[in-house]
């Protein structure tokens, strides 16, 4: 009902509901359905982690045809768990201009900000539907089933994404070693009570969802670049790059105007390099990421300093 009536963008003017900004479809039409979306998802996550040992699935592991085909389902759901952060980052990639590299930018505007909410949310959820079919999985029995059921899982998660060209290998790797270290170690048990295998198990699920998430942004944002060059290639390899020429010129006046620039330049024992990292990611705009950069730094009378 929400979608149909059109609220909240109809209500609120606000560039989060801007369908200019960001829109994939009628159910993510702008940056903040996208966000509202995810907490509904987030909700349900929580309500499975709280309430799945209410669940009789794990009663099917005393007839063996049924604990095979959950065996299998648990695999799938754990893979595809693991893929959900990266099909949100990929749709904000496709569908939007905004940045999630941090390496590439250090502004951080309202819309950049809840794109990476969004993407902590899908991490979290991620997390939670692990922690649970991780459990179901290794609940249906001994460890030779538990191996031929992820095994055939992988394999139809393979065919699926191999069909569908949806970028898979990075999550492959890392949520299936992230299942088996969890199997080996037990640490999955330690989310009951708050003790030092917590904090193990907590911190082995955000090393193994930030590795996955950083293979992803590096991924689409050398995709993005790349079809950046070949739409600078084609667009302005003739005329000139009139809106370039002006953020330059912008850049150069606030690049005059700092004051530790200043007394890097001036001081001969201080090292350059920060001075060349400051301009990148605080100067220069994203729109520059189809350019290859270099940045000479000179002194007032025109000698190099470096």
């Amino acid at each position: 009902s929400m979608i149909m009536s059109g609220f909240p963008s109809d209500f609120l003017q606000s560039p989060l509901f801007d369908h200019q900004v960001f829109a994939v479809s009628a159910l993510n039409a702008s940056l903040g359905d996208l966000f509202l979306n995810l907490l509904i998802v987030l909700a349900l996550a929580f309500f499975v982690f709280r309430n799945y040992f209410r669940f009789q699935l794990h009663k099917l592991k005393s007839r063996l045809p049924g604990a095979w085909a959950m065996g299998i389902f648990f695999g799938l759901v754990i893979l595809f768990s693991g893929l959900f952060p990266v099909v949100v980052i990929q749709t904000l990639y496709n569908n939007s201009s905004i940045v999630l590299d941090i390496s590439q930018s250090l502004r951080f505007d309202l819309l950049r900000l809840v794109a990476l909410v969004c993407v902590l949310i899908s991490a979290l959820c991620a997390f939670l539907f692990l922690h649970v079919f991780t459990r179901m999985l290794i609940a249906i029995g001994h460890g030779t089933r538990i191996f031929i059921c992820m095994v055939t899982a992988v394999l139809i998660f393979t065919v699926v994404n191999s069909l569908t060209g949806q970028q898979f290998v990075p999550t492959l790797i890392t949520i299936t070693l992230y299942v088996a270290v969890l199997y080996f170690t037990g640490l999955y048990k330690n989310l009951k009570r708050l003790n030092f295998g917590t904090f193990g198990y907590l911190f082995i699920a955000i090393l193994f969802l930030s590795i996955n998430a950083a293979f992803t942004i590096q991924f689409f944002t050398q995709k993005e670049k790349t079809e950046s060059h070949f739409r600078f290639a084609s667009n302005f390899l003739i005329d000139r790059d009139i809106f370039a020429e002006y953020l330059l010129n912008e850049a150069a006046q606030k690049i005059s105007a700092d004051a530790f620039i200043e007394s890097r330049i001036a001081s001969p024992f201080l090292g350059k390099d920060a001075i060349r990292q400051k301009i990148r990611q605080v100067y220069l705009a994203s729109y520059f990421n189809k350019y290859d950069i270099t940045i000479h730094i000179f002194n007032s009378v025109g000698d190099p300093v470096d």
